[in-house]
C-alpha cells in the first residue's frame, strides 16, 4: 500500500510538475524557443529556485544527518522531484539525452527513496546547494550570454569548472560519507548518492581534460556529441568549451 512519509506533501510535486511543464510549454510553444532552450528555461528556473531554498535550509537548520526530514526540507525535494521528473522525460524522449536520462532518474530515486521514508531532507539540501552553485556558469557560456571569446565567457568557464570540481569532487564526497554513515538514511539514497558522485566523477574528468588542452594553449573544442546544438541537454554532461581569445578572433576573421 501506498503509504509515504506525512511530511511529503504530494500535492507539492504535482502542482511543481504542473508548474514547470507550463514553463516549457510556455518557451517553446509560446516564444517559439527550441525544445532545447525551453529545456534551459526549466533548468534555470529550478537551479535559481533550490540553490536559494537549500542555503536558506542551511543557514537555519542545524547539521543533522539523523533526524527525519522537516517540512521544508521536504516541500524543498518534493518540488525538485518535479523538475527531475520532467526533465529526465525531456532528456529520454526528446532530447534523445540518454546519459542526462540516467543522471536525472538516479537522482529521482533517491528523492522519491528520501520523501516516501522521511528521512535525508537535510543531507540531500546539502548535496543540490553543492550541485547547484556551478549550473549558472554553465549557462553563461553554453548560451552565449557570455560571448565566445570574451573575458566574460573565459571568467564563467573559470568560475564553472572550479566550482563543479571543488564541489563535487571534495565537498560532495565528505558529505557522502556522513550520508552513508547515517544509520536513518534509506539505502536507495546511499546507493542514487554513490552513483551520482560516479556520473560526477566522469563528467569531472572531461572538464580536466578540456582544462588542460586549454593550458596547452591548444583552441579545440571537445569531439562533437552528434547532436546538435538543440538537441543537447543543459543537465547532461558538461561540455566546457574553454577557448582563448586569440583563437575565437581568428574564426571570426
Amino acid at each position: 500500500m501506498f503509504n509515504p512519509s506525512p511530511s511529503w506533501h504530494l500535492q507539492t510535486t504535482l502542482v511543481s510538475f504542473g508548474i514547470f511543464t507550463s514553463i516549457y510549454l510556455l518557451a517553446e510553444k509560446g516564444i517559439k524557443l527550441t525544445s532545447f532552450q525551453a529545456s534551459v528555461c526549466l533548468s534555470v528556473a529550478h537551479s535559481l529556485i533550490i540553490s536559494v531554498w537549500c542555503g536558506m535550509i542551511l543557514a537555519r537548520d542545524d547539521w543533522e544527518f539523523v533526524e527525519p526530514s522537516t517540512p521544508s526540507q521536504a516541500n524543498m525535494l518534493a518540488f525538485s522531484l518535479a523538475y527531475f521528473v520532467l526533465d529526465a522525460i525531456l532528456c529520454l524522449m526528446v532530447l534523445h539525452d540518454f546519459e542526462g536520462s540516467f543522471h536525472h532518474i538516479t537522482v529521482v530515486w533517491g528523492q522519491l527513496a528520501a520523501l516516501y521514508s522521511g528521512y535525508a531532507g537535510y543531507q540531500l539540501a546539502c548535496f543540490l546547494f553543492v550541485a547547484e552553485l556551478s549550473t549558472p556558469w554553465l549557462y553563461l557560456f553554453q548560451t552565449g550570454i557570455a560571448p565566445e571569446g570574451s573575458l566574460f565567457a573565459l571568467a564563467s568557464q573559470v568560475m564553472f569548472a572550479a566550482l563543479f570540481l571543488v564541489g563535487r569532487m571534495i565537498v560532495a564526497p565528505y558529505l557522502a560519507t556522513w550520508l552513508c554513515r547515517s544509520p536513518t538514511t534509506p539505502i536507495e539514497v546511499k546507493v542514487s548518492c554513490l552513483v551520482i558522485l560516479g556520473i560526477s566523477a566522469v563528467w569531472a574528468g572531461r572538464i580536466l581534460k578540456v582544462v588542460k588542452t586549454f593550458v596547452k594553449g591548444e583552441d579545440e573544442k571537445p569531439e562533437d556529441s552528434g547532436l546538435s546544438g538543440s538537441q543537447e541537454s543543459f543537465s547532461a554532461a558538461p561540455k566546457v568549451y574553454i577557448r582563448s581569445r586569440k583563437g575565437a578572433e581568428a574564426e571570426r576573421t
